[in-house]
């Protein structure tokens, strides 16, 4: 007598549990490593005022912010006057500056290109500068280089300049 057997059933791997198992372990790997970093930063203590702000209080004038820019071909502009590219006229036009009207800030617009060694030459200017009552000038530094008026300067020679 032959005895009946229960026919074969194909085994099957599910798959969508194995793939939710995967992501859970993914998400828990992500999570834990992100508290497992330490995160370091510097404080910065950033300004309070708003640029058009800035602009209606007269720029340079009592309480305002003095605008010192550096273009990428290495002019100096302190908020519409173009002083040209020697750091002694710089020295000399915001001792003036600082010694008629203190401003609030000084802010210090670089263009995209400038070198590091730039940065440092006009911050060593800024850091001999000192306001009619001796105090040291707060110093901003921003990325773009604007005008008094947060209008872009030009950044690259004009035809015919060098």
């Amino acid at each position: 007598m032959k005895i009946p057997r229960p026919p074969m059933r194909k085994a099957r791997i599910e798959i969508i549990p194995m793939i939710d198992t995967i992501f859970f372990l993914l998400v828990f790997f992500m999570i834990a490593s992100l508290n497992m970093t330490r995160m370091r930063a510097i404080a910065v203590a950033l300004p309070k005022s708003s640029p058009a702000a800035a602009t209606a209080s007269g720029g340079a004038g009592g309480g305002g912010d003095l605008i010192l820019t550096l273009t990428e071909r290495g002019d100096y502009y302190l908020g519409k006057q173009r002083l040209g590219s020697d750091p002694q006229a710089l020295q000399a036009a915001l001792t003036d500056r600082l010694r008629t009207a203190a401003p609030r800030d000084v802010v210090l617009n670089l263009g995209k290109q400038q070198t590091t060694q730039s940065l440092v030459s006009v911050m060593d200017v800024l850091n001999h500068a000192r306001t009619a009552t001796g105090k040291d000038v707060p110093v901003l530094i921003a990325t773009e280089p604007v005008d008094q008026e947060g209008r872009a300067l030009p950044s690259t020679p004009q035809a015919g300049t060098r």
